[in-house]
């Protein structure tokens, strides 16, 4: 099947130069299938791990955020990085937190 450039008046995705590119809906077409099952099998990971997440949150005695938010960092490699985050947070909450708002009203 031949590519056919699409008429229309909607503005097109730009090229690193910003240079108009010209659509195609062809590709699209192709790829739909894929990606519509690409993204049904995301919906479905994401809800087996919201209930794996909220399980070990229950078995531990931990937060269901704080769990997700291991999970997310070790995922993408950034332990460090949100474990220092933790600890300025901490810190904020601990010395300013209920301290500073009670002596704002």
């Amino acid at each position: 099947m031949s590519v056919q450039a699409v008429t229309t008046d909607t503005p097109a995705r730009q090229d690193k130069n910003g240079d108009e590119k010209v659509i195609t809906l062809q590709d699209l077409r192709d790829a739909l299938p894929n990606l519509t099952q690409l993204k049904t099998n995301a919906d479905a990971a994401n809800v087996e791990l919201k209930d794996a997440i909220k399980a070990t949150a229950e078995k531990s005695g931990l937060l269901a955020v704080a769990v997700r938010a291991l999970v997310n960092a070790r995922a993408k490699g950034n332990v460090n990085d949100k474990a220092r985050q933790a600890e300025q947070m901490s810190l904020v909450f601990g010395e300013i937190g209920e301290n500073d708002a009670a002596k704002m009203n």
